[in-house]
């Protein structure tokens, strides 16, 4: 019987793991989180096997004891039959319990929430530059290319804009947003300046590489920094209240879940944070709301 089980998990895994689709990748969209969250739907689709193989297994060792007509050794036999799968079946909850519990101590939702997940950000497409309107503004799909749409920008004027932060940018006064983000940009300027907190633009139009999100090659939103690189929590708080006085939308995107829980357990409102691959460095991204 034992034999039999075996064979048939070793020859029923990859058959079931492709219908219920416990990969959740293919190929070139495949990155690290998504091991992570392969991982999380083979221990799920174990814990059910397992309740199903459970059950049957008991049943027949039910069966077992009806017909055994008094058998010692067949009740004995059924016994241990019944016996054996209820503690595998215990030691597999045990097992998903410990998993469980390092997990959410690992991912940072705490002993108290209903289960961990795994959160990863969509990868960017890697064979069309379309951008999603609800993709965040980073992520670079290529680094040339894509049309340019700003019809009403101004030049960013005084703001703080660091160089390089536009393409073909020969001064400061090179870089645009569109007329109605600019004076939210001044009004967060402004607002910084009062809090003694140095920033600047990182990103502004004309693009410098062609986005996920259209707001850029739009000139309605711009990527933006602390001046010495990335921010404190304190300063992503500072930044996150003065660009939402000012009218504008931040999100302090990171490159991975550790960061958003770090800054998710200081405080900072998860509306105003996102995790996304393949960014070099955490930073604002700005938009006009």
């Amino acid at each position: 019987m034992t034999a039999f089980i075996v064979a048939l998990l070793v020859s029923t895994v990859p058959s079931f793991a492709a219908a219920a689709g416990l990969v959740p990748c293919n190929g070139l969209d495949c990155s690290v989180c998504d091991i992570a969250k392969l991982l999380n739907n083979v221990i799920a689709w174990f814990i059910g096997f397992g309740a199903v193989l459970a059950i049957v297994v008991i049943s027949y060792a039910g069966i077992k004891l009806v017909v055994s007509g008094g058998n010692q050794s067949a009740l004995e036999h059924a016994k241990s039959m019944m016996f054996d799968v209820i503690i595998g079946f215990v030691i597999l909850l045990c097992a998903y319990l410990i998993v469980d519990v390092f997990m959410r101590g690992l991912t940072g939702d705490g002993l108290n929430s209903n289960r961990w997940q795994i959160r990863c950000a969509a990868p960017p497409s890697l064979t069309s530059n379309t951008p999603s309107a609800n993709t965040p503004s980073s992520g670079v799909v290529s680094s040339t290319g894509g049309a340019r749409q700003c019809t009403d920008c101004v030049t960013t004027g005084s703001l703080p804009i660091k160089a390089g932060a536009c393409a073909g940018q020969t001064t400061a006064t090179s870089c645009s947003v569109s007329g109605a983000l600019a004076p939210k940009l001044g009004a967060l300027n402004t607002a910084l300046q009062n809090e003694d907190m140095d920033w600047r633009i990182t990103e502004a139009y004309p693009p410098t590489m062609t986005h996920q999100n259209s707001c850029h090659a739009a000139g309605t939103c711009v990527d933006a920094n602390c001046a010495t690189g990335a921010c404190s929590a304190v300063q992503v708080k500072t930044f996150i209240a003065s660009a939402e006085g000012a009218g504008l939308r931040p999100v302090y995107e990171v490159g991975s879940q550790g960061e958003y829980n770090t800054l998710k357990n200081m405080g900072i409102d998860t509306d105003n944070l996102a995790v996304v691959n393949r960014i070099t460095a955490a930073h604002f991204s700005v938009y006009n709301q």
